[in-house]
């Protein structure tokens, strides 16, 4: 594997602003999840006098779930944004060499080249 390349200030700025819009995205999503949390409680009541409850527990689960998604990818794109800001973006963290250009297009909070990715997902 290769060593990673110094990236620009030009690269890393762009970088930045699309790590920045995309913890903007984050936040929103999760702004109106908990909004809609938030109405889906006050309506629960109503729910729950008709019998609904199962159902109302089952989509609060799955908000959680969701929530917590956020919460990691969020967590995610800060590191990445923490990485471009101390000028390590696009190296391993696993290994130092560099974070393929595909899978930093793919995945531009990626922290791990794909083979470290897969070692990692394979035995945690």
């Amino acid at each position: 594997m290769a060593k990673p390349k110094p990236k620009s200030a030009k690269d890393l700025a762009a970088v930045r602003a699309k790590l920045e819009k995309k913890r903007d995205e984050l936040v929103t999503q999760m702004a109106d999840l908990a909004r809609a949390q938030e109405a889906q409680a006050e309506m629960g009541e109503t729910a729950d006098e008709f019998g609904d409850s199962g159902q109302a527990t089952l989509e609060r689960e799955q908000d959680l779930s969701v929530v917590e998604n956020l919460r990691d990818l969020l967590d995610k794109v800060e590191r990445a944004l923490d990485k471009v800001a101390d000028k390590t973006y696009g190296t391993c963290e696993t290994c130092g060499n560099a974070v393929e250009a595909a899978r930093i297009k793919a995945l531009p909070y990626a922290t791990q080249c794909i083979e470290c990715a897969r070692r990692t997902a394979r035995f945690g």
